[in-house]
């Protein structure tokens, strides 16, 4: 079944694949035995013809049929009908969101700016238990457009409701993973774009803004003397020497992070002295443990998700949040590299517009 699906099921979580047999079945499932092709083609034969009531005769093509088709044949085989259609770059992004409800998770299919299809799964309660495939159904084929979701959203949630979770919430998660796409138009991959996570503001205020980029000590290595603290030797026994290089390059002021107080402490340090927002990596799971915590700080930032198992995953995220995890985090450098290319980019433009106005 999941080879049929049109969507990268390779990108979906075990339970988001787990969700989607809910909603599709197969011949297989249905009657226990899979029928060979030539019965399929006829019960579909003896079907249609039944509902349209005609009589169908098994034959060839008749002389004017076989014309027709030698006529027709080299244009349908040509390279201006095949490529007529030219498919737009999509992708699959992912968001969450942490509801009074629980967790809310969107798995968004985005093409040319219209959701294809959009998966909700988390740690909720709905009723009735058909809501959710009611919702994912009228999310399909609209455009990503605020009022437009919210709508179809609300629409959905008038034949039952989701405890402690408002449409407003599905809106704004769903919203956010849709809004990936549109960092395609950076440069960027749909792999890559689904691997950012925008904090409270749009990337694009933040790529124009940041001068601070902030590293999680959980991806330096044991060995290294520096893992708890903020700076960098620059010995390139890891990746942190390209990626603090590549920031000092660009203008980036580079720190280490060593536990959750040092992020809050550094965040509102930053906001207190006027800086605009920043630039960060850390799991996806520290991200929605301490969303509130980001909101509550209030400096915008965009975040590039680091790899592999996380404090989470292993069940230690108590010591990560004191600086002493033991384990070590991947940095996505070629990614994390990228983005603040881009940013200097972006800021780069901010200053000759800035020099064209006092002209």
């Amino acid at each position: 079944m999941l080879r049929c699906l049109r969507i990268p099921i390779k990108k979906l979580s075990d339970k988001e694949v787990e969700s989607l047999k809910d909603r599709v079945t197969t011949l297989r499932w249905e009657l226990g035995y899979l029928p060979d092709l030539e019965s399929i083609k006829q019960l579909i034969l003896e079907e249609m013809s039944s509902w349209f009531g005609i009589e169908t005769v098994k034959g060839k093509l008749n002389p004017i049929e076989f014309s027709l088709l030698r006529e027709r044949q080299a244009y349908f085989s040509s390279k201006e009908w095949i490529y007529m259609v030219k498919v737009p770059v999509g992708g699959l992004f992912h968001s969450s969101i942490k509801a009074p409800g629980g967790l809310v998770r969107a798995a968004v299919s985005v093409r040319d700016d219209i959701i294809q299809a959009a998966y909700i799964t988390g740690d909720f309660f709905a009723h009735p238990q058909t809501l959710i495939y009611d919702l994912e159904a009228k999310l399909k084929h609209i455009p990503i457009d605020r009022y437009e979701i919210l709508r179809a959203i609300e629409s959905a949630f008038n034949q039952g409701g989701i405890l402690g979770v408002h449409p407003k919430d599905i809106a704004k998660v769903v919203l956010e993973a849709a809004g990936k796409s549109r960092f395609l138009s950076l440069g960027l991959t749909p792999d890559e774009a689904d691997c950012l996570i925008e904090v409270l503001k749009p990337a694009e205020y933040v790529l124009s803004t940041a001068r601070y980029l902030l590293l999680p000590y959980c991806a330096k290595p044991l060995s290294c003397e520096l893992r708890w603290d903020v700076s960098c030797s620059l010995c390139g026994g890891c990746d942190f020497k390209e990626v603090y290089e590549k920031a000092y390059a660009l203008g980036f002021e580079p720190l280490t992070i060593v536990s959750y107080e040092h992020l809050e402490e550094t965040l509102t340090n930053l906001k207190a002295v006027g800086e605009k927002a920043w630039i960060g990596s850390c799991c996806e799971a520290f991200y929605e443990k301490h969303y509130e915590d980001f909101k509550k700080i209030g400096l915008p930032g965009l975040i590039v998700t680091t790899e592999g198992l996380t404090c989470y995953d292993l069940g230690v995220e108590k010591l990560a949040y004191e600086g002493k995890y033991e384990g070590v985090s991947k940095l996505r450098t070629n990614l994390l590299l990228k983005v603040l290319q881009i940013a200097s980019s972006y800021r780069g433009r901010r200053v000759e517009a800035s020099l064209h106005l006092k002209l």
